[in-house]
């Protein structure tokens, strides 16, 4: 079951947006910011959820054509210890690289990255 501390669950997003932002005429939607995990690591649990959170922001770019940035937040593990090894770049280009083909797929222009490294 997913629960958060940190904002609300993905599927609350596009309701939100549908009744609350878009009506509003004073706001704009620029950003969605997502918070995967406090530590970027290459594993299938990140890969996985990324995927699933840039068919989100790809979703609600449909409908808000404000909307071109994306905080996918987290950062990189920092070296704690003699032996860390950790491939930043490679880990750069498979987020750019799956953020890009979703993005690509479902024919949204690919966002404006930020993020908290």
């Amino acid at each position: 079951m997913y629960t958060s501390r940190l904002g609300m669950s993905s599927k609350v997003i596009m309701k939100l947006y549908k009744e609350g932002i878009r009506k509003e005429k004073r706001v704009k939607l620029q950003m969605v910011h997502f918070f995967i995990n406090s530590k970027i690591k290459d594993t299938p649990y990140y890969r996985s959820e990324l995927s699933r959170l840039v068919d989100v922001y790809c979703d609600l770019a449909e409908e808000c054509s404000t909307l071109k940035q994306l905080d996918i937040g987290g950062g990189f593990p920092i070296q704690n210890a003699l032996d860390f090894s950790y491939d930043y770049a490679y880990m750069l280009d498979q987020i750019v690289w799956t953020i890009k083909h979703i993005c690509d797929a479902q024919e949204i222009p690919v966002p404006h990255l930020v993020t908290e490294f």
